[in-house]
């Protein structure tokens, strides 16, 4: 989200096989980047591509049955963005027409983050359920928490270590480097994956016969 500004560097997260378990927190490696050949794909503007947080729409231009051309948002997954053009991986078939107008595109936009039972964008209140892990805490620093957790389904987010900015509140007292705890992430407006519930995982207390 942001450059650091002493170091003038920027934090990514990918994805890449580890056989043998030989990557590790922390160390440092030195990354290869290779584009493959790709077969032809679709392509839109990037301006086409409305994305709402969860989805990815593009407006599309028909005739309706009158002859009176028509509009309708169709949910779309998008590829590789370059150049101004974004790779459409479903949802879109050569040929179509879609929507370019910003205006058109501005209007379509608050349709969908604020008209959820026209477009099919809000889901229900019962479905807002919170995006919960359970890791383990490997640093507290003044703004974030790093944890090296599972995978989190409903972010589509793999087993990962990350730093996540801390809750509003500040990081519980009882919270230390070691512990396993469970959590819940939400993105903030500035596109940033925050910690919005931090507690600790009771540890099973077993006992013995006497």
């Amino acid at each position: 989200p942001e450059v650091n500004s002493t170091t003038r560097t920027l934090r990514a997260r990918i994805e890449v096989a580890n056989p043998g378990h030989r990557l590790a927190p922390g160390m440092f490696a030195t990354i290869a980047a290779a584009a493959t050949a790709k077969p032809a794909t679709l392509l839109v503007p990037s301006e086409a591509v409305i994305q709402t947080g969860k989805r990815s729409v593009v407006i599309v231009a028909e005739s309706g049955a009158d002859g009176k051309q028509q509009f309708a948002p169709v949910d779309v997954e998008i590829g590789a963005e370059s150049n101004g053009m974004t790779e459409i991986k479903t949802g879109l078939k050569k040929g179509m027409k879609v929507v370019l107008s910003g205006q058109f595109l501005i209007d379509s936009e608050a349709s969908l983050k604020t008209t959820g039972a026209r477009m099919g964008d809000a889901p229900p209140a019962a479905n807002a359920a919170a995006n919960t892990g359970e890791g383990k805490v490997e640093a507290i620093e003044k703004d974030g928490v790093t944890l090296s957790h599972g995978p989190i389904k409903s972010l589509k987010m793999g087993a990962m270590t990350m730093t996540y900015k801390a809750p509003k509140n500040g990081v519980p007292g009882g919270i230390k480097v070691g512990q396993t705890v469970s959590f819940d992430l939400a993105l903030t407006p500035d596109g940033e994956m925050a910690l919005t519930r931090i507690e600790q995982v009771p540890v099973p207390v077993t006992g013995g016969k006497k």
